[in-house]
C-alpha cells in the first residue's frame, strides 16, 4: 500500500511510486492501493483535488483518511476518533478497527 498526504509533494511522491509499480520496474511488489491522508481539515484546493483522481487512476483503489487533528502532536491512536475516521479506517484491508 502506497502512503501519501494530500499535498503536491506527497501526491507527486504517490505518482512517481505508481509510476514505478505500473512499468513493472518492481518485481514481487503487489500495490493493493493508494492511502492518501488528509493534510489539513477542510475542503482541498481543486487542484489538490484533480491531482488525487489522475493519480488515483493509475493504482487498484484509493482510500482517504480524513484529518485528524489530534494525531499533530500525540502518537496516533484509534481513541476517541470520530465516526468518520473509525469507518474510514476499518475500509482499510491492513487495519481493523475494534
Amino acid at each position: 500500500m502506497l502512503i501519501a498526504r494530500s499535498n503536491l509533494n506527497g501526491l507527486l511522491s504517490a505518482q512517481r511510486a505508481a509510476t514505478d509499480w505500473a512499468s513493472g520496474s518492481l518485481p514481487g511488489v503487489d500495490l493493493v492501493g493508494l492511502l492518501l491522508v488528509e493534510d489539513s481539515p477542510g475542503r482541498s484546493p481543486r487542484g489538490i483535488r484533480d491531482l488525487e483522481r489522475l493519480v488515483g487512476g493509475g493504482v487498484p483503489r484509493v482510500w482517504t483518511l480524513p484529518w485528524v487533528e489530534s494525531w499533530r502532536a500525540a502518537p496516533a491512536s484509534a481513541q476517541g476518533l470520530s465516526p468518520r475516521v473509525r469507518r474510514s479506517l476499518a475500509l482499510l484491508p491492513v487495519f481493523p478497527v475494534a
